[in-house]
């Protein structure tokens, strides 16, 4: 909360010192022009751009969250920040493997969620939205020093106690941004610091699922409920340096303007995941014996530097390009010590390895309307040698109001740092493995309308699949403690030894009658082969109607209705706080089926935007109780929340 107040103190004297442009703030106030909004653009990792909205639609009710961004393919826990359920396929295919950990991702800001802004004046946009006794706090300003060069800085900051004991949330999201072009267009860079810490409180869970779902009134405080794990929590902390460098070479090639140049790609990161608790009871919880008695301190460290350099040649209007490059990696996972099982199972301290790749990629334009892109690395020398990657895409853009695609993905590439080493207090959490590559196709088709709808259909073909599993517990019934209802077991890494194969096809589309609208947006799943280690509802869909108007001789702009959320029952992984990962049961858990309906007003005056939301209308109406969003873990019970997004222009 310190850091956050003085984030706010520091934004607000920085409005109050700078000014860039002859620009009247009070015309943000009368109606912002299409000229003017072009002069305050956004920059991607990508290099794709957009600019600032301050428009009220749908897409910015469903993105008001901690996460800032859509939520339909996942599925949050009772407390904001608390965790995450995955609802489709969402793998990481990267050739140089991650640390792991992804459930304590999902709000961690990776490279390509970073902004970098051009703005005409001073930009500040402030985002926030309550919970149950807590928040979040989005903020971010952005500035021009000159023409060319922009700086921004913004803190994420949130603090929910939640509803259920042991359920705390208090994360902070720093970044600070460079964004600087010379006048002639010779050199460009961006570049970005973030500073990340997560905490969890770790509650594994209710005790008793039949106590919830029952709806006893004695259980309507959720504190009355007991918790599977006591005085347990959980840190991801990251910090994290980047840099993207571009020089043209000021030497024309070609009759039509074509272009030498050099980038730079240079990214050093550090982060570290712990579990901690007092180990007590604990260990029946976990099936495991624990090898301090007293206190879990279990800390997994990861270091990644990356260096990447390309040469290549682009169009005159720069949309063209060929690359080609190397790529020089080393990466240190692990922990400090040896970790002795028995005599005979030993745990390494660590894996590290440099690695060394060759990449290229290119972009064309051979119909003014339809461009084609593509990439490929391959790890040539070192730690992963024989990874790799290749994608190609191409997009037809047909009469401004029609759009249609396809990619085409193939990957060889190892698991997270996670499925291989681990060590914790609790012996049987401890483990060293020797794995194989992963390979995967990815197809996907995709069509873009705002005429008529958006569909698209997706295929994934995934060899070697790599997950977690249930180990032997090796703890039994002692001294009249009894092993809990809900308890987790121990895990091991598994590849699966067959394909999973799987089909996802999804159409949406926003129906306008007047001043109502109904949105619907669906997405369809089979999972073809393998659905015993790959678990996905069949049917994920979000339908929302609405009634929208301008009030108030247009002063007012106002969004109302209702909408409902539905997933169709499926067999969940169970979430394990230890690591932090889902793993196979071997038990069937089955969470779904259960329609959760949220209220909602919207209005926008000028540049602020504001959202109120009852939460899970469906719990007091129909008193219904059977809604996780994992096994054992509820999902949000009835709520009221506010919501505010105010963008500054001066």
């Amino acid at each position: 909360m310190k850091k956050l107040l003085l984030f706010i103190s520091l934004t607000l004297f920085a409005l109050s010192s700078f000014s860039q442009s002859t620009i009247d703030p009070l015309d943000w106030y009368k109606g912002v022009s299409q000229d003017s909004i072009k002069r305050y653009q956004k920059f991607y990792f990508d290099n794709d751009s957009s600019y600032v909205d301050t428009t009220l639609t749908l897409k910015k009710y469903f993105n008001i969250n901690l996460l800032r961004k859509d939520d339909l393919l996942i599925q949050r826990f009772a407390n904001q920040g608390e965790n995450y359920n995955w609802l489709s396929y969402q793998e990481n295919s990267s050739i140089i493997p991650g640390m792991g950990f992804r459930t304590k991702h999902f709000n961690y800001l990776e490279k390509e969620d970073i902004k970098y802004y051009d703005v005409a004046t001073p930009f500040t946009e402030l985002a926030l939205k309550t919970g149950y006794k807590g928040q979040f706090l989005d903020a971010i300003f952005s500035a021009n020093v000159n023409p060319n060069l922009n700086f921004s800085i913004g803190y994420k900051g949130l603090r929910s106690l939640g509803r259920y004991i042991y359920s705390l949330t208090s994360q902070g999201n720093m970044q600070a941004t460079i964004n600087y072009i010379t006048k002639d267009k010779s050199y460009a860079l961006k570049a970005h610091f973030t500073l990340q810490d997560l905490f969890n409180q770790e509650s594994g869970g209710i005790e008793n699922d039949s106590l919830f779902t029952s709806g006893i009134s004695d259980f309507s405080t959720r504190t009355a409920f007991a918790m599977n794990l006591v005085d347990a929590e959980s840190f991801l902390k990251g910090k994290r340096i980047f840099l993207d460098q571009h020089y043209v070479i000021p030497i024309e090639i070609s009759n039509e303007g074509g272009r030498l140049f050099v980038q730079h790609l240079g990214e050093a990161e550090t982060k570290y995941f712990k579990y901690n608790d007092r180990v007590g009871n604990n260990k029946y919880y976990f099936g495991s014996e624990a090898f301090n008695t007293k206190e879990t301190n279990d800390s997994t460290n990861h270091r990644f530097m990356q260096n990447d350099l390309f040469f290549g040649i682009k169009g005159k209007e720069g949309k063209s390009y060929l690359k080609v490059g190397a790529g020089f990696n080393y990466q240190q996972y692990g922990y400090d010590t040896i970790k002795v099982i028995t005599d005979n199972y030993i745990i390494p301290p660590s894996i590290e390895g440099n690695t060394t790749s060759l990449k290229a990629a290119g972009r064309i334009y051979p119909l003014e309307n339809l461009n084609i892109e593509a990439f490929g690395s391959y790890n040539i020398a070192g730690k992963y040698t024989d990874a790799f990657d290749l994608f190609a895409k191409t997009d037809l853009n047909i009469n401004q109001k029609h759009n249609v695609g396809a990619s085409l993905g193939l990957y060889s590439f190892y698991p997270e740092m996670q499925f291989w080493l681990y060590q914790s207090n609790y012996v049987e959490f401890n483990y060293f493995n020797k794995l194989d590559k992963q390979y995967k196709l990815e197809f996907k088709l995709y069509f873009e309308s705002n005429k008529w709808f958006d569909a698209y259909f997706r295929y994934v073909n995934h060899k070697n699949y790599t997950y977690f599993d249930t180990a032997i517990r090796n703890v039994e019934v002692t001294d009249g403690v009894i092993i809990p209802v809900n308890a987790v077991t121990p895990v091991k890494t598994v590849q699966y030894g067959e394909d999973v194969n799987i089909t996802e096809i999804g159409l949406h589309k926003d129906f306008r009658f007047g001043l109502f609208g109904f949105d619907t947006n669906t997405v369809l799943q089979k999972v073809l082969s393998g659905n015993d280690v790959f678990r996905v509802p069949e049917v994920v869909t979000r339908n929302t109607i609405y009634y929208s108007d301008e009030w108030f001789r247009h002063a007012l702009v106002v969004q109302t209705g209702i909408g409902m959320k539905y997933f169709t029952e499926f067999s969940s992984f169970q979430y394990n706080p230890i690591n932090g990962m889902y793993y196979r049961p071997n038990v069937d858990l089955k969470i779904g089926n259960y329609p959760i309906f949220n209220f909602f007003f919207n209005a926008r005056i000028r540049t602020i935007r504001i959202f109120f939301e009852l939460e899970n209308i469906t719990q007091p109406i129909l008193n219904n109780y059977n809604y996780f969003s994992a096994p054992h873990y509820p999902g949000a019970d009835f709520n009221i929340r506010f919501g505010l997004v105010w963008n500054f222009f001066s």
